[in-house]
């Protein structure tokens, strides 16, 4: 037999908690009779009460409630085999991995707070083919279109800062290579996710998301920092802040928020710009724009289905519910003659 719904199982748990707790409920019953009244007097009051009716109540109440408990586990038993289609959207990401992602201003660093939201947008993003890109100096495709979503977050676990090890950032080379990872036909079927502080190194990514728009790509970003800027800072080996970046004059260097660039990359190719929040709730928002956009077959396999048996066990156990109403806790009276 096979579970479909084997997170329920606690209720099963419960099911000798409630056999104890009737035999004490009548155990205490029958203790505060024997205080009420004396024995003699207890047998008066008690004249016509069937123990017996009354405990083969309680065994089909317990009998009702396991089957009931069972059908909530939704039992399976049967099965056939099916061609299953799987349909969804080519999505890429592409990450901002250079030096300025390190700043702190989304805690506890920028860097973080995106691999955090993207973890959390990839949960919802099963069903569809998803690839991730890196970039700073150059871009870097850290896993391929796939339909393996936990493979996916392995590669966004590598992610970081210092990974590409080319300084700079280059949200153009980001959209071109993009661009390319793409497969060929299915021009609906496209979406980038580019997650930034904005930042560019002379890449020309407007230029990019042109290119992009005719490839029929519609490109989401989603700005990471504060427009105000934060410094970039520097650590030692053990992970300790040590310092912050400087330019060539020894003046700090602040990292700002460039949301004027994304905001025209996104308008370029149809998509929608967003600011992370410290509660990450752009991703709820783009998951749902994903969700919205054409769907293409992606893949097809054989799985095996399980035929739902739910219905047996929760008939059982209103049958015996019923039973259990019908049955009295008196004897019946003889009639005199």
């Amino acid at each position: 037999m096979h579970l479909g719904h084997p997170g329920n199982w606690w209720m099963i748990a419960l099911w000798p908690l409630l056999i104890i707790f009737l035999i004490f409920s009548f155990m205490k019953g029958r203790a505060l009779l024997s205080e009420f009244a004396e024995s003699p007097m207890l047998s008066r009051l008690l004249e016509g009460y069937d123990v017996r009716l009354r405990k083969l109540r309680e065994v089909l109440l317990i009998a009702a409630l396991l089957f009931i408990m069972l059908a909530l586990m939704g039992p399976q038993w049967g099965s056939k085999m099916t061609h299953v289609v799987q349909r969804g959207t080519d999505v890429i990401i592409a990450l901002d991995t250079s030096s300025s992602m390190e700043a702190q201003d989304m805690k506890p660093s920028r860097i973080k707070a995106a691999k955090e939201m993207l973890g959390g947008l990839l949960d919802v993003l099963e069903g569809n083919r998803v690839g991730i890109i890196g970039f700073s100096g150059i871009a870097y495709a850290f896993c391929p279109l796939t339909v393996d979503i936990s493979a996916a977050k392995l590669f966004l676990d590598e992610a970081d800062t210092g990974v590409v090890p080319v300084p700079g950032t280059a949200i153009g080379d980001a959209i071109r290579l993009a661009v390319k990872s793409f497969p060929e036909g299915g021009r609906e079927y496209r979406r980038l996710i580019l997650i930034t502080d904005g930042e560019d190194h002379n890449s020309d990514p407007l230029g990019a998301a042109q290119a992009a728009k005719k490839a029929g790509i519609v490109i989401d970003t989603i700005g990471i920092g504060s427009a105000t800027g934060e410094p970039i800072p520097l650590y030692d080996e053990n992970g300790k802040v040590i310092g912050y970046k400087k330019d060539r004059s020894g003046k700090v260097v602040m990292s700002r928020l460039d949301e004027k660039t994304l905001k025209r990359i996104a308008s370029i190719t149809g998509g929608k710009y967003y600011h992370a929040s410290p509660g990450m709730g752009e991703i709820g928002q783009v998951a749902g724009e994903i969700a919205a956009a054409k769907k293409k077959d992606m893949e097809s396999s054989m799985r095996r289905l399980y035929e739902e048996r739910y219905q047996v066990p929760l008939f059982l156990g209103v049958a015996l519910l019923f039973i259990e109403g019908l049955v009295p806790e008196r004897k019946k009276e003889k009639k005199s003659a």
